[in-house]
């Protein structure tokens, strides 16, 4: 039987990763509201890579989550992704991911990554930026947990930093998992 609402539905190689998301807050009378990260790297140019396992997968009834929840992502105000919905896009996989090349920093030396509603709450469960010249820069990992840690292939992830705005919503444990 499917697991109940806000667990990973298919369970996932690596739910340390898929644990936890960034989510845009509910807005008062105003809709959804967004959130960004504002990363500092050097200059340079960078691909971006943008993880995904939503939580309203099985959550409602009777619906695989597809089409519930749109939203937006800006690189530096540029729309890298418009009315975008990660279960839709992932089909039948329970993670989505996205990756954009040739990514570089603004004037002020950072990346600013805007997830902005479309109308849904936008969210990410991790992303990962990394040098665009082999051996520049070590990758950059950041998922949405409070603290790192490091997967099962050994890999080290940050924990949620950088970022304006949003609320970490947790998985609860399950079984699956």
């Amino acid at each position: 039987s499917m697991p109940g609402p806000r667990s990973l539905y298919p369970p996932v190689a690596n739910p340390g990763r898929f644990k936890f998301i960034r989510e845009g807050a509910a807005g008062a009378g105003h809709g959804a509201k967004g959130f960004r990260y504002d990363i500092p790297v050097p200059p340079g140019v960078y691909q971006l890579k943008l993880y995904f396992a939503d939580p309203l997968r099985g959550e409602t009834a009777g619906t695989d989550g597809q089409n519930l929840r749109y939203f937006e992502v800006k690189v530096n105000g540029r729309p890298i992704l418009k009315h975008f919905a990660a279960i839709a896009d992932a089909g039948e996989s329970p993670v989505d991911s996205r990756v954009f090349k040739d990514v570089s920093p603004a004037p002020d030396g950072k990346i600013h990554l805007n997830f902005l509603p479309d109308p849904g709450r936008p969210f990410v469960s991790a992303l990962e930026v990394s040098s665009g010249i082999q051996g520049k820069l070590r990758p950059i990992r950041i998922t949405a947990r409070k603290a790192g840690f490091v997967d099962s292939h050994g890999i080290r992830w940050s924990g949620d930093e950088d970022y304006i705005d949003g609320t970490r919503v947790t998985y609860p444990s399950s079984g699956s998992m």
